[in-house]
């Protein structure tokens, strides 16, 4: 007679993401090892390399966003903490600590995204769409020779190579 207790089924969903998780924690572990994905699914009973992949960025996208939450909230702890060593000077009206306190708040408002999000318009000139040019082979010839040749002059003007003689532009110092 099957469980119908909720509390259980609740558990054995719980055993069996935790079991997945450490799969997909193995599956990255032994990419790191330097496994090839093929290996990885044999030894992990993967049905492809593509699970195989598809797990290790599971786990990667997992680690990172947990992470990236520890830091956020180290972070807000350490602006809670500054806050409030500055309150009692800026209740007493010292404007540097006025000011503190308000740089706090921005930063704290920043990382707990409660400012609207702003637009950004990138255009090009006087707000026309930007322009993308294609060179011809010889015109980036041109153009790269000319920008040698400016940064061979430079380096004269300057007293000498300004790469140490070598790179992109020339070969050794005579």
């Amino acid at each position: 007679m099957a469980d119908l207790n909720p509390s259980s089924a609740k558990t054995r969903t719980r055993q069996r993401q935790e079991a997945a998780r450490q799969r997909r924690k193995k599956a990255y572990l032994n990419w790191l090892a330097g496994y090839k994905l093929r290996e990885i699914a044999e030894m992990l009973h993967y049905n492809s390399e593509q699970a195989v992949h598809e797990a290790i960025k599971s786990y990667r996208s997992e680690a990172d966003r947990k992470t990236r939450t520890e830091a956020r909230l180290y972070v807000l702890e350490t602006l809670d903490a500054l806050k409030t060593r500055v309150w009692p000077s800026a209740a007493q009206g010292d404007v540097r600590a006025v000011d503190s306190i308000v740089k706090l708040t921005r930063l704290y408002a920043e990382l707990q995204d409660l400012f609207a999000p702003r637009r950004l318009e990138h255009t090009g000139a006087d707000g026309g769409p930007i322009q993308f040019a294609q060179l011809s082979e010889k015109e980036l010839d041109d153009l790269l020779a000319g920008l040698f040749a400016q940064v061979a002059a430079r380096a004269e003007r300057n007293g000498g190579s300004g790469a140490g003689g070598a790179g992109a532009a020339g070969g050794a110092a005579a």
